[in-house]
C-alpha cells in the first residue's frame, strides 16, 4: 500500500499514513518550494560538466526568490534539518551527546 500525503492550505506542513509530521526544513518556505529546489540543485549538480560547472553563487530562481543562491539555500536546508533533528532529540528528553573536544 502507498503512502498517501495530504498538505494544508499554504503546502507547508504534510502528514504522511504513518502519523508522521513533516515540516519545512527552512523557514519562511513551504515544504512544496523546499522540494522543488532541492530537485534544481540536484539537477544542477547532475548536469555539470568542465563548460558548465556547478556555480555555487548562481542564482537559483530570482523572479520567485530573489537572490537566493545554491550555496544559501544548501546552508539553510542542512542547518534547518539539524535544528529539526536537535529539536526532536531533546523533547524526547534526551541528552544531546557532548560537541566533541577540539585537539591542538
Amino acid at each position: 500500500m502507498s503512502s498517501v500525503s495530504s498538505s494544508d492550505s499554504n503546502g507547508s506542513k504534510q502528514k504522511p499514513n504513518k502519523g508522521r509530521l513533516v515540516t519545512s526544513a527552512i523557514e519562511g518556505l513551504r515544504l512544496t518550494e523546499v522540494r522543488k529546489l532541492l530537485n534544481e540543485v540536484r539537477k544542477r549538480s547532475r548536469d555539470k560538466s568542465a563548460v558548465s560547472p556547478l556555480v555555487l553563487g548562481s542564482v537559483i530562481d530570482a523572479e520567485t526568490y530573489g537572490d537566493l543562491t545554491c550555496e544559501q539555500f544548501t546552508l539553510k536546508f542542512v542547518m534547518g534539518q539539524h535544528l529539526k533533528r536537535y529539536n526532536h532529540y531533546t523533547k524526547s528528553g534526551r541528552v544531546p551527546p557532548p560537541a566533541p573536544a577540539l585537539t591542538q
